[in-house]
């Protein structure tokens, strides 16, 4: 059963930064659990405690972003499974824009995922986003 858990949570991660990409914020921040925390690169520790905060930060993002502005896509995805919880750990490589000059920059991310398994599927209730030290160059 393991391996077919694991499975289930790799394709919830590649759906969730599917939906990050297509600025479908409303289904990306539903797979995050009430209660979900996490750090973000150059971020405070963040955390979702209600419905009402999520709603906040999906006006957020929609109002930042629009269809193709973060573009990115999870690879090396190792999954393991310890009953109704999973560990998910993956590079994310893309380009995202950056809001203060408009433009589109290269990042490589080390990304962790607690999830934990619901009766409305897999749910993020941890996560941890790092810049890799080594960020991918510019394009010519």
């Amino acid at each position: 059963a393991d391996h077919h858990e694991a499975g289930e949570v790799e394709a919830t991660i590649h759906a969730f930064y599917q939906e990050i990409q297509a600025a479908e914020f409303e289904k990306a921040f539903s797979r995050f659990a009430l209660g979900a925390s996490g750090y973000l690169p150059f971020g405070v520790l963040r955390e979702i405690p209600t419905e009402e905060i999520r709603q906040a930060v999906i006006a957020a993002y929609s109002e930042e972003f629009e269809e193709g502005d973060l573009r990115l896509t999870p690879q090396y995805i190792k999954v393991t499974t310890h009953g109704p919880v999973a560990l998910a750990t993956f590079l994310v490589q893309g380009r995202v824009l950056q809001l203060e000059d408009d433009e589109q920059r290269q990042v490589v991310q080390r990304v962790s995922m607690v999830w934990q398994s619901t009766d409305s599927g897999w749910k993020i209730v941890h996560y941890h986003v790092s810049f890799s030290d080594d960020q991918v160059g510019e394009d010519d």
